[in-house]
């Protein structure tokens, strides 16, 4: 059972984080986005709600780096290159995981 987040669109204020979460979602070759504030500032609750609304991505199946079945071989993990190589790629759909690394 997954736990339930805030929803992103009953987050007030924010609005350079949201937009930049956003963007972020939308074109991912931005790169990232560093949240940084006081504690208890929305930042976390923030990230959570949107992964919550975003939708399944595809990846190869038992992948440990969810590399992604469309890349070019070289973008590849090594287990995924041979996988690729021998033409033996299963594939899975499966939810946005959150990574959340605190600086401080």
């Amino acid at each position: 059972m997954r736990k339930v987040n805030f929803p992103f669109s009953a987050i007030l204020g924010q609005d350079r984080m949201k937009m930049g979460l956003i963007l972020n979602v939308i074109d991912p070759q931005i790169g990232g986005l560093l949240l940084t504030g006081h504690q208890g500032t929305g930042k976390s609750t923030a990230v959570r709600s949107l992964v919550e609304v975003m939708p399944p991505i595809e990846v190869i199946k038992g992948c440990e780096f969810s590399c992604d079945p469309h890349s070019e071989i070289s973008d590849l993990c090594e287990n995924c290159r041979e996988k690729k190589k021998q033409g033996q790629v299963e594939t899975e759909k499966r939810h946005m995981r959150l990574v959340n690394l605190p600086l401080g």
